[in-house]
């Protein structure tokens, strides 16, 4: 999943949205905006300092730019990035 904004967007009053467009015919399920908001979120800081970060599901013109996280969200989401990148590396080695 990339997670790089498509737009960043500069309003007038300073603020900065950094948004991720959705495309797709299925509707985006919650998770996985809040998924995806999580992880800009982490990464934000390094590329656009400040920005909010936004996902725009563009076919039912719907913004998503909250978090709701659990108890130990992040800690769940960091073991599985961490899974993933682990599998990632030992693919790209065989």
């Amino acid at each position: 999943m990339r997670v790089t904004p498509d737009l960043v967007l500069a309003h007038p009053d300073g603020t900065t949205d950094a948004v991720k467009l959705y495309l797709y015919n299925d509707q985006l399920p919650a998770q996985a905006a809040e998924v995806t908001l999580w992880l800009m979120q982490q990464t934000l800081d390094q590329t656009h300092p400040g920005a909010r970060p936004m996902v725009l599901d563009v076919r039912r013109r719907r913004e998503h730019t909250r978090l709701h996280p659990a108890p130990g969200y992040a800690s769940w989401l960091e073991s599985e990035a961490a899974s993933l990148a682990f599998l990632y590396r030992r693919h790209r080695a065989a």
